[in-house]
């Protein structure tokens, strides 16, 4: 592991109340000696080695060669082991903004440290044991939360309950290639069997089932963090745009009484019943128009493809024409909602009802124009999204993507292990099952992980963090 002080601007840069730069490693607290002037009234005679830790102190960052006074600060020293890289580590509270950040931060990097990486606080408080893979992979979910259940799902990691559960199940795994390896050991005739009778039920209960769960959970809740994509698709001047700003709760999308307005795709972020969700608000699907209406056209086809629901927007107050069918055939094999829109325009005795091989879909009416049938639009959302309505767990277990496949190929290796077992396959098969399961969980909390996979993770981060 690189041991060389580290520094970089811990806060976004732009005008604020306060920006951080933090400096991490064994030189932290000579770097904050020699920049930090300490405020008259806060000194009390003693020198920065013994500074107490977690305290803060007032004083001002003064360039050493020009003795300028760059900024009025506050410092706070952490020093190692109870800090978040368990090294020594110094932040320099200063006032945000641009050009005050990257001075302190140059003066920082010319008097003893390095920029650091994009996660390279958070990598080294993983190398040094304070954090495993899986509460690391917490803090990015944290930062790019973008709902309540994102979040707390991004805790659930943080808080070490994943790191828990599965040092569980991998125990149990441990215990059972135990229990094997001393079978082979001591074995002295190939009719012997010294190997628990229960093993393979016990396997089932206390590492398949868990492993089951997880993936359930993970199929059942992961759209809380990462999100859908859903089209607005229809034929023009249907009112797409019109939803589409409706949604998202601003004017983004031009709206006229002309077919055909929109002709390149426009998206936007929302959350909707705490699913993030990418709205995207197609050009309208039609066979004629011009070549620049066509481009558009060839675009929501695409997105078509790619978006994980299709809001089909049809007008409420006529029936539908060749244009809707047309539309209908392209989706008809993607999750799609009927929106029926401007019902505005209809009353109770004129509904039109929409045609019988269109039926089986999820329906609901609302009216853009009037901004009626918005809760009744996103509660069709939800259930269309979550199709067993699930919600998420008090305390919800929820693997990324990454976790999520180191646990199917444990599951794999464990059920081919208990197969192996019951049939009374070599023990020394039965042992290679269980290291491959054991190793696949490892992967989960760094255990067992190549160091090119775990830079990947880290290169997520943004730097700072």
């Amino acid at each position: 592991m690189d041991r060389s002080t580290i520094a970089a601007i811990a806060t976004p840069l732009g005008c604020g109340g306060i920006g951080i730069v933090k400096i991490s490693g064994h030189h932290a607290y000579a770097i904050a000696d020699t920049l930090f002037k300490q405020a008259k009234s806060d000194i009390s005679g003693d020198n920065y080695h013994r500074k107490q830790s977690h305290r803060l102190y007032h004083g001002w960052i003064v360039d050493p060669g020009s003795n300028e006074i760059v900024d009025e600060v506050l410092l706070a020293f952490m020093r190692a082991p109870h800090s978040y890289t368990r090294e020594d580590i110094v932040e320099i509270h200063a006032h945000s903004g641009i050009a005050v950040l990257n001075r302190i931060l140059s003066l920082v990097l010319k008097n003893g440290t390095r920029l650091a990486e994009p996660g390279e606080f958070t990598k080294r408080a993983f190398l040094n044991g304070r954090i495993d893979l899986s509460q690391a992979e917490g803090v990015i979910d944290t930062i790019e939360s973008k709902s309540n259940q994102a979040l707390q799902m991004a805790m659930a990691q943080i808080s070490g309950a994943m790191h828990q559960k599965i040092q569980f199940i991998r125990q149990s795994l441990i215990d059972c290639l135990v229990q094997i390896e001393t079978a082979i050991d001591f074995i002295e005739d190939s009719d012997d069997r010294v190997i628990d009778d229960t093993l393979p039920e016990k396997l089932r209960k206390s590492v398949e089932g868990p492993l089951n769960e997880l993936v359930a959970q993970y199929q059942r809740a992961h759209l809380f963090r990462d999100g859908i994509k859903m089209a607005v698709v229809g034929k023009p001047n249907v009112g797409k745009s019109s939803l589409l700003n409706w949604v998202i709760k601003m004017d983004r999308a031009i709206v006229t009484d002309i077919p055909g307005t929109t002709r390149d795709i426009i998206e936007e972020s929302v959350t909707i019943k705490g699913i993030p969700i990418v709205v995207v608000d197609t050009a309208g699907l039609r066979d004629d128009g011009d070549s620049i209406e066509k481009i558009g056209i060839r675009k929501t086809r695409d997105c078509i493809e790619d978006a994980d629901l299709i809001l089909f927007m049809i007008d409420a107050s006529r029936s539908p024409d060749g244009n809707d069918h047309r539309i209908f055939n392209q989706i008809k094999d993607k999750n799609v909602l009927i929106i029926k829109n401007k019902i505005d325009l209809l009353t109770g005795a004129n509904e039109i009802p929409i045609p019988q091989e269109w039926k089986g879909r999820p329906v609901v009416g609302v009216s853009a124009l009037k901004q009626t049938g918005i809760e009744a639009l996103e509660e069709a959302i939800q259930r269309s999204v979550l199709q067993d309505n699930s919600t998420l767990d008090e305390n919800p277990l929820v693997p990324n993507i990454r976790q999520k496949e180191a646990i199917e190929n444990a599951k794999m290796a464990t059920r081919r292990l208990i197969n192996s077992l019951e049939k009374h396959i070599p023990l020394e098969m039965s042992a290679i099952d269980a290291r491959e399961a054991i190793d696949a969980l490892g992967e989960i909390t760094g255990e067992t992980i190549q160091d090119t996979i775990i830079d990947q993770i880290f290169s997520q981060f943004c730097i700072g963090k």
